[in-house]
């Protein structure tokens, strides 16, 4: 049974690129396979935006970085951090827990930005 889940180095691109296929569909529109909801930031920034910190909540994991502008692109500066929510199974996690997690993060985020 084993031999079943091994997979060749082609075998693993054709699952990336169906995967990547399936992610780009559910981004472009409702319905597909895999549901997304892009990522924004607001527009008129001026015209030399300060560096933002920014979080990105996906299931139970948590995400941080700080984030610049350049070429047009917002791209990580330094490391990004990640954590878990405190969650357990059959349990609702408390409202300040969640937001905890996430200024925690933040926060750490922000030190390793200023030094």
């Amino acid at each position: 049974m084993e031999s079943g889940f091994i997979l060749t180095d082609a075998q693993l691109v054709e699952v990336a690129v169906a995967f990547r296929r399936e992610l780009s569909e559910g981004l472009a529109r409702d319905g597909g396979a895999i549901r997304c909801l892009p990522t924004w930031c607001a527009t008129g920034l001026p015209p030399a935006p300060e560096p933002a910190l920014v979080l990105d909540v996906g299931g139970t994991n948590l995400r941080a970085a700080q984030m610049e502008l350049a070429a047009g692109r917002w791209k990580p500066v330094g490391e990004v951090l990640e954590s878990r929510l405190p969650v357990e199974r059959g349990r609702p996690l408390a409202r300040s827990r969640f937001l905890t997690a996430q200024v925690e993060l933040l926060a750490r985020v922000a030190r390793g930005a200023s030094g």
